[in-house]
């Protein structure tokens, strides 16, 4: 099973995460595991955009793993960050339609057992965890942009099953972990 963990900046998703990395597996009674997306190009030339797309491939090869010994893996972070993230923060695509389309007709293809969960939260919200947060890498503007890229643009797009979670309350993962339970018995 693999469950990609999405989300804006400040909406909770490294805190969704780790929760789920730490109770998920004891509920369910199978091994979890946590991979973050490192991979980012900065300057968008052939070979940043080349080491970007093996390093998805490299992360299929650990759900694979997970999967073939009935393990969880946790994706915090997958292509669709890059897909949301990459007009708005660097201003041009490093992934194009067609990358998308490969991409997650490969990964079904390989881990069919995968789901989305996608964290959110209201506008205010982000706003306060931001000005908390106090660095000066994404401005709210930017936030807002990116998540309307996710709502408007990945999710709808994907065929892989989504949670949406709107996380505006940084306490309560018991009914998430729940809901994706829930969707791990439907397979």
């Amino acid at each position: 099973m693999l469950i990609i963990v999405e989300g804006v900046d400040c909406a909770g998703k490294d805190w969704v995460a780790s929760e789920l990395l730490k109770k998920l597996g004891k509920k369910l009674g199978k091994k979890t595991f946590l991979l973050k997306q490192g991979v980012r190009p900065t300057i968008g030339n052939y070979e940043e955009i080349g080491r970007l797309k093996e390093s998805y491939h490299q992360m299929i090869d650990f759900a694979k793993l997970a999967e073939s010994t009935n393990s969880i893996m946790i994706f915090d972070r997958y292509y669709h960050s890059e897909l949301a993230y990459s007009m708005p923060m660097r201003e041009y695509e490093s992934l194009d339609d067609e990358d998308y389309c490969y991409l997650e007709n490969f990964l079904l293809s390989q881990v069919p057992n995968t789901i989305l969960v996608f964290v959110t939260a209201e506008d205010m919200i982000l706003e306060k965890r931001l000005m908390q947060r106090g660095d000066d890498y994404v401005t709210l503007e930017n936030i807002l942009e990116i998540k309307k890229r996710y709502e408007n643009i990945i999710i709808p797009q994907s065929n892989i099953p989504v949670i949406t979670i709107e996380n505006n309350d940084l306490s309560h993962i018991d009914p998430i972990i729940e809901d994706i339970r829930n969707r791990i018995n439907e397979y």
